[in-house]
């Protein structure tokens, strides 16, 4: 069900591979990589080594229908699993075995906020740290295996470590803005420039680091609403109404933090928002 892209040179090892639109809206990645692949195949983006896949858009009927997900999100079931029936879970089948088959996993998304691109790195060891600082992105939130070590989602990058890979998640800004496209094209080639893919200066550099450790999510139980427009890293200050059900039942900030990742049009059990204290 699901397309993918192959080019390699006689230097196969190791092999990259790049995922996106794992979610329907996250088309700023579709603009930037089909742009590369044009690159590619017309030889104006020289391949020194390596193998280059893409999966070009991980859930197509979303992406076709503008929805989120068919029948469950597909970033909590990237696992295996025999008796696969619901939609998402065939795509995952096929998902991870092209995983299965590369060294370098790169999964790629964009927020629903209107705020600066970041990193999701999992695993803190060297090989992870390298990928990440190849993207050359300032922003990196860590915390997420501790977060949901007692629950039986799976994403990418939770399979691609139970299965030695390196591995990291990039949020290009904006589903919408023009901006996340170029923050896309250049993440890729900064990544490909990295490892000696392609030979191209950097897009763009960020030196300064922020790293943010997450530390609770919130999922959407009923209907409520957020009690503001919050932007990803808005500062949360202690007893500060958060949310609001209709019942008047409130979500209330038991010290200073941060709010991460607000998703407003969130159907209900999806994942809401994160807490950095």
């Amino acid at each position: 069900m699901i397309e993918i892209k192959k080019y390699n040179t006689n230097k196969k090892w190791p092999k990259i591979l790049f995922i996106w639109a794992i979610h329907w809206n996250e088309k700023c990645w579709t603009r930037a990589i089909n742009k590369i692949i044009n690159s590619i195949e017309k030889k104006q983006i020289e391949l020194l080594s390596w193998e280059i896949t893409f999966i070009a858009i991980a859930n197509p009927d979303a992406y076709k229908n503008n929805v989120r997900y068919i029948d469950i999100n597909l970033n909590r079931v990237i696992k295996e699993k025999k008796e696969a029936k619901l939609y998402e879970e065939k795509l995952a089948n096929e998902i991870t075995k092209v995983i299965k088959e590369n060294e370098i996993i790169v999964d790629l998304h964009s927020s629903h906020t209107d705020d600066e691109e970041f990193i999701f790195l999992d695993y803190q060891d060297e090989k992870n740290k390298f990928l990440a600082e190849s993207c050359w992105i300032k922003n990196i939130i860590t915390g997420w295996p501790k977060l949901y070590k007692d629950t039986w989602d799976s994403d990418t990058w939770k399979f691609s470590h139970e299965n030695w890979k390196i591995s990291i998640t990039v949020e290009c800004w904006n589903h919408f803005k023009n901006e996340s496209n170029i923050v896309a094209e250049n993440v890729i080639k900064n990544i490909l420039n990295s490892y000696w893919v392609i030979k191209e200066n950097k897009a763009y550099t960020s030196k300064d680091k922020k790293i943010v450790n997450v530390e609770k999510y919130i999922k959407k139980k009923s209907e409520w609403n957020l009690k503001e427009n919050f932007q990803h890293l808005q500062k949360i200050k202690k007893w500060q109404i958060i949310a609001e059900y209709k019942n008047w039942e409130k979500i209330i900030a038991k010290n200073d933090s941060y709010i991460i990742l607000p998703f407003f049009d969130a159907n209900i059990w999806d994942e809401w928002f994160y807490i950095w204290s």
